[in-house]
């Protein structure tokens, strides 16, 4: 049987990925490319499961003025989209890379939809469910725009899993703890700046002090994730994770706190790597001839290929050279009581 990631995103947008050889302010440069990608956080999990060799729907909300050009965006790249219109337009963002400054590329991003129907929401909320099967993986992604309940995720993870399906959580803000706390969560991976955006840890650490909200520095981030993977331990979740940019993830290996890293040597994109790992973890749990290994572990090998710009639909014949490049080290001891 096949199972099928089905991803769930509110707060849609269309990427512009340009990139030139030169900026030049108040002259003329060379465009080297532009692509447009029809994105928002699920529709890129679902677009990278896709490359990875997994079957993925996105069912999406998207703004009426621009919907033909989302739709055909969507299936250029190859996404079945499943798509809800609402008034007003998807957002557009950018992505710039220049090859006369950095390797890595700047994101700028448009306003989000908003408001939007309640019945739009519900109706897409009903589809999602009434396609949900047993053993299916369901994904909810990214922000909720205006004129969404916060406990819309909640609902939808509930019916969910009541359906049989993993449900995989990556949102933010108080629909994140109100999806958390329904105790149906196989696995949730916030980063340390949303744990601390949620209030429900110390913060300390930070460049600016206790409880500030300046940059947090790596201690303070690894204290984040250590508390956040406790938190979401305590509300149920399976496979509680907390990622941590460049300095890998906070997670549970045999019982115990780890953090995991996957080297980067040239960086060329950061936006987006959480979707890529959302993208491996689901494509090892639906058990692609891919994905034989950990699912957090190909999660974080498949988001280190992403940041480096490697072509995923290509390196996924070599995914096991970026999970030999895992490195793997035990939280201190007075950090993994025995409270579990």
């Amino acid at each position: 049987m096949v199972t099928m990631i089905r991803t769930v995103t509110m707060s849609p947008g269309l990427d512009h990925v340009v990139h030139v050889g030169h900026v030049n302010p108040g002259g003329v440069g060379k465009l080297l490319s532009w692509r447009t990608n029809a994105s928002g956080k699920g529709v890129n999990v679902a677009r990278i499961a896709t490359s990875l060799g997994a079957d993925a729907v996105a069912y999406c909300l998207a703004g009426e003025e621009n919907l033909e050009q989302f739709a055909a965006a969507a299936a250029a790249d190859g996404v079945e989209a499943r798509i809800v219109p609402v008034p007003g337009r998807t957002r557009d963002n950018l992505t710039l890379s220049d090859d006369s400054r950095s390797p890595l590329a700047g994101h700028a991003a448009g306003a989000r939809l908003g408001p939007v129907p309640p019945d739009a929401v519900e109706a897409l909320v009903a589809q999602v469910i009434g396609d949900v099967e047993a053993g299916d993986i369901v994904t909810l992604n990214g922000a909720l725009p205006d004129g969404c309940a916060a406990d819309v995720w909640a609902r939808l993870a509930s019916a969910a899993r009541q359906a049989g399906a993993k449900v995989m959580v990556d949102t933010q803000g108080t629909p994140l703890f109100v999806a958390l706390t329904t105790g149906v969560a196989t696995m949730a991976k916030p980063n340390a700046e949303e744990v601390r955006a949620l209030g429900l840890v110390p913060v300390v650490g930070t460049n600016g002090g206790p409880g500030a909200d300046g940059e947090l520095d790596p201690v303070g981030a690894i204290q984040l994730g250590v508390a956040g993977v406790q938190t979401m331990r305590s509300l149920a979740v399976d496979d509680p994770i907390v990622t941590l940019g460049a300095s890998g993830m906070i997670h549970i290996v045999d019982g115990l706190l780890a953090l995991s890293r996957c080297p980067v040597a040239v960086p060329k994109i950061v936006v987006g790597a959480g979707d890529a790992f959302v993208a491996g973890y689901c494509a090892a749990v639906a058990g692609s001839a891919l994905a034989e290994a950990d699912p957090a572990n190909f999660g974080l090998a498949v988001a280190a290929a992403y940041v480096s710009g490697a072509d995923l639909a290509v390196e996924r014949t070599r995914m096991d050279v970026w999970l030999r490049n895992i490195t793997r080290t035990g939280i201190p001891t007075s950090q993994n009581g025995d409270e579990w």
